[in-house]
C-alpha cells in the first residue's frame, strides 16, 4: 500500500531544519559575545593588576628614598612605564603607561604623598 502524501513531507521537514538552524545561529551569536567579553574583562582585570603591582613598587621605592623619576617594569604581557613630577608642596604626581601585547594602552595617575609616606590618590585614563 502506498501513501498519498501531497507534498506534507518536505514542507514539514523544512520547516524543523529551519529551527533547528535559527537555534544553532542564536547558540553561536550568545557564545561569540560571552567570548569577547571575556576577553574584554581579562584585559581589563590584567591592566588593573599591572597598574597595582608598579604602583606597589614605585611606593616602595619612595619609602626608601630613592629619587629616580621614571622607570618601566616588564611584565609577561606587557609593559608598564612610569614617571615621577612634583605635584605641590609635599605631593609628587606619578604618571604610569601601560602598553600590551595586544597593542592595548591604557594610563593612570597616582599621587604620592611625602608626609605620610603613601599613595593618597589614583585617576585611570583610558
Amino acid at each position: 500500500m502506498s501513501m498519498n502524501e501531497k507534498g506534507f513531507m518536505f514542507p514539514v521537514t523544512l520547516c524543523i531544519l529551519l529551527l533547528f538552524t535559527i537555534f544553532l545561529s542564536v547558540q553561536f551569536n550568545q557564545y561569540v559575545i560571552e567570548k569577547r567579553s571575556l576577553i574584554e574583562i581579562e584585559n581589563f582585570e590584567r591592566n588593573q593588576y599591572y597598574f597595582l603591582q608598579s604602583l606597589q613598587q614605585v611606593e616602595k621605592q619612595l619609602q626608601e628614598g630613592s629619587s629616580e623619576t621614571s622607570g618601566s617594569f616588564t611584565y609577561e604581557k606587557g609593559l608598564v612605564t612610569y614617571s615621577i613630577t612634583s605635584g605641590g608642596a609635599n605631593l609628587l604626581q606619578i604618571t604610569l603607561r601601560s602598553k600590551f601585547d595586544t597593542t592595548e594602552e591604557a594610563m593612570g595617575i597616582g599621587y604620592y604623598n611625602r608626609d605620610l609616606k603613601k599613595l593618597t590618590k589614583w585617576l585611570e585614563k583610558n
